[in-house]
């Protein structure tokens, strides 16, 4: 059907039309037609990117897994640290790989490492002795908090049972240093002779070196506790250490006294029967972990 330009029919079709080219060409329009447009050459180049980077990332990563391989079996690992520990009343030797002996006391740790320069040790806890192999460009360092014992061949406890650090030679020659403390502008060293002990406080000060029976001081390694002068609540907490059954004391007061002797490590019968004996005490209750002690009626 024909319409003529001044029918009304005529008239809407041309007045759509010019509503539709106004659109097109609209604010709107363009800039998403220029958004897509945009979007199509930043797809095309991220295309070509990748053609480009593929076999370059390949040979990047063929060139990575090679030289991890050359250093994986070429190159030394680095020395890592062994830790040794024993269990309450057990005592632990242990040979090193360079001759020397370590020997555990009661529950107590060690870490252990051996390099090129030097031999690495730290008491992490309670008490051990070194019997060290002789090698001069390889010193032996023993470290326990603050303190650190410099040998090359000896033989020396370190004890950390407590808040104190101690040291007892029984032959050779070593020094111990104190690292930096609050209050010092240097660190202190000492040598100590045979048969000598040194002791450092929590906060890292030394003492003098005093003159010890370092047979009696290191008689744990023979299984053994030897007391001089020692008070009862100090000889009771040693013989603590030994044994998952403790020995207790009722009344605080009865520590004060002195004791000497020699006992097994480890036999809490027959170290509370001594005490009995020794004190005029009794035992008041004994259990699988306990045996309490009291003043006699």
């Amino acid at each position: 059907m024909n319409r003529s330009p001044s029918s009304p029919m005529a008239q809407h079709d041309a007045m759509l039309q010019d509503m539709l080219v106004a659109l097109r060409d609209s604010s709107p329009m363009v800039e998403a037609r220029n958004y897509v447009d945009a979007l199509e050459r930043r797809r095309a180049k991220w295309h070509a990117f990748r053609e480009w980077l593929w076999p370059r990332a390949f040979a990047a990563g063929i060139c990575a897994a090679a030289a991890i391989a050359f250093f994986a079996i070429f190159l030394p690992a680095p020395p890592s640290d062994e830790v040794i520990a024993s269990l309450v009343g057990e005592r632990k030797e242990i040979a090193l790989a360079d001759g020397s002996h370590v020997t555990l006391d009661t529950d107590s740790a060690v870490s252990v490492r051996l390099a090129d320069d030097e031999r690495r040790l730290v008491l992490l806890k309670g008490r051990a002795s070194f019997a060290v192999a002789h090698d001069p460009q390889r010193p032996f360092r023993v470290t326990s908090g603050m303190m650190t014992v410099t040998a090359i061949g000896t033989d020396f406890d370190v004890s950390a049972v407590g808040k104190d650090r101690t040291v007892t030679l029984v032959h050779g020659r070593v020094s111990v240093e104190t690292s930096y403390a609050q209050g010092r502008q240097k660190p202190q060293r000492t040598m100590l002779s045979p048969g000598e002990q040194i002791t450092m406080t929590a906060d890292g000060a030394m003492g003098r070196p005093t003159a010890v029976d370092a047979a009696s001081m290191t008689a744990w390694r023979e299984g053994r506790l030897e007391f001089t002068r020692a008070s009862v609540a100090d000889a009771v907490a040693e013989a603590n250490r030994y044994s998952a059954r403790k020995i207790r004391l009722v009344d605080a007061g009865l520590g004060s006294r002195q004791l000497e002797g020699s006992f097994r490590v480890g036999q809490m019968d027959a170290f509370a029967n001594a005490l009995c004996a020794f004190f005029d005490l009794k035992i008041v209750r004994r259990t699988d972990n306990e045996i309490l002690l009291g003043p006699m009626d």
